[in-house]
């Protein structure tokens, strides 16, 4: 037992002597549980009277004949005091009191054989309660356990039906029964259950995805374990599942990866400027001196203007591989113009489709107002969900963006869709996870949509703060 508690309910112990007829076994007119106080009184708490018996009789015999120290002794007796009585001394309190039942008759002594067979009823009543108090605070122990723990714990049958579940395990795997829709790969853990039923070791899931139905985009990923639960028998009846929810510890992580990852390209592409920077300038500065020049022909100033061309898209590409270095500003929660991230996100998409034949179609709204958010957190949303339609492509398509604002509503919202002779959604993964999560941050949301099989949809909902 945690905790030492041998006490009892009084009058639940009377009514359990009722329906288990110990009255009847000892023939009892009278019989009931009586405390001694400290100072010497006395004082019946509950009792049950057969034939109309007095309880200042009661009270009389027990101040008159039962001395502390019989009681302290602990060792039951019969009396012989105008009546005949039984006394059993159950226990001494912490606070000093001594707890006795006590039995009374009219007529005729107590037998001894029904006093041998109470005592034995006795210490096995008070055994009981013993172990009954042991398992409620196992109980309570447990289930303090249970709820205060961040994971999600539940206890399943052959059948799939939950035996037990604390409150995260019901929100995520059900109440009733196992909603295995609610998981992306609902077979691994199928799976999983049945090698542990079949009498397999213990089985873990390190990534098990879950999807709130009630929240569109909002994902959970789980780190799981699965453990055999056997009968006396040894034989496995259920297995306990074990959910730790590893969502921000994986968002952070990717988002990480993110950031390091656009800082790589960053670096790549400014040394690439940086190089490219000094030559670009020399052949630009000759070019010029060579335009003002009288002793070109109209073959020279056409090959002239040809090199002076070609070096403005030099410089033109250099601009925009510069666009990069906005992903990385350290620029906290100043405010943002959401087109003008939209417009770079566009510009640097341009970049990212690599060897697809990608249109990108962009038509803001200008009726937006600066949002306070994180510059850097913002550029990750958009362009996470710029690259997801861009994978959501084969080969060949079309990709619109559109920004607009909610005026009654105060609320930006950003549109994204890719249009394909063929196009997939594989939902969830990393980028999805960051982008959720950032939103969450803003009050803001993700959803999509799928048009038949060649159309995606994206929208991005958030307040304009």
């Amino acid at each position: 037992m945690l905790v030492k508690d041998d006490s009892c309910i009084a009058e639940q112990t009377i009514m359990r002597y009722q329906s288990n007829s110990i009255a009847e076994l000892l023939g009892s007119d009278w019989y009931g549980i009586l405390l001694r106080h400290p100072d010497g009184g006395t004082t019946i708490d509950t009792f049950f009277d057969v034939s109309n018996t007095s309880n200042n009789r009661i009270l009389e015999f027990a101040e008159t004949c039962i001395s502390s120290e019989f009681l302290e002794a602990g060792k039951s007796d019969t009396f012989n005091y105008d009546g005949y009585y039984y006394v059993y001394p159950i226990r001494k309190t912490q606070k000093g009191y001594y707890v006795f039942f006590l039995f009374y008759r009219k007529d005729s002594p107590f037998d001894e054989r029904d006093i041998r067979w109470y005592k034995t009823y006795a210490q096995a009543a008070y055994q009981r309660v013993l172990l009954e108090n042991e398992l409620v605070q196992l109980r309570e122990y447990n289930d303090a356990i249970l709820e205060s723990t961040d994971y999600s714990i539940v206890v399943v049958d052959k059948k799939y039906r939950i035996v037990s579940a604390n409150l995260a395990g019901k929100e995520y795997f059900g109440e009733d029964k196992l909603n295995f829709e609610c998981f992306r790969e609902p077979q691994v853990l199928i799976k999983a259950l049945g090698d542990v039923f079949a009498g397999g070791p213990k089985q873990s899931i390190p990534q098990l995805w879950y999807q709130d139905r009630k929240q569109v985009a909002r994902y959970t990923l789980f780190s799981t374990a699965i453990s055999p639960l056997k009968n006396s028998k040894g034989v496995v009846s259920a297995a306990v599942i074990i959910g730790a929810n590893v969502t921000s510890i994986n968002t952070q992580l990717q988002t990480s990866a993110q950031q390091k990852y656009y800082k790589d390209i960053e670096n790549i592409y400014l040394s690439y400027i940086n190089d490219m920077r000094t030559p670009l300038m020399n052949v630009m500065c000759c070019a010029d001196m060579l335009k003002v020049s009288a002793n070109l022909d109209d073959g020279d100033k056409e090959l002239l203007k040809y090199i002076i061309d070609e070096t403005d898209k030099i410089e033109y590409l250099n601009k925009q591989m510069d666009i990069f270095r906005a992903i990385n500003q350290n620029d906290g929660y100043s405010r943002v113009d959401m087109n003008s991230v939209l417009a770079n996100c566009v510009t640097i998409a341009g970049r990212m489709k690599g060897l697809k034949n990608v249109k990108i179609h962009f038509k803001a709204s200008n009726d937006i107002p600066p949002m306070s958010i994180d510059g850097k957190e913002l550029y990750m949303v958009l362009l996470n969900v710029i690259q997801m339609l861009l994978d959501a492509i084969d080969n060949e398509g079309e990709i619109e963006i559109t920004s607009c604002f909610l005026q009654q509503k105060q609320r930006a919202q950003v549109q994204l869709g890719c249009r394909a002779a063929k196009t997939r959604l594989i939902l969830p993964n990393s980028m999805e996870m960051v982008t959720s999560n950032i939103l969450q941050k803003y009050n803001g949301k993700l959803s999509y949509s799928i048009e038949g099989s060649n159309e995606v949809r994206y929208e991005i909902d958030m307040p304009v703060m």
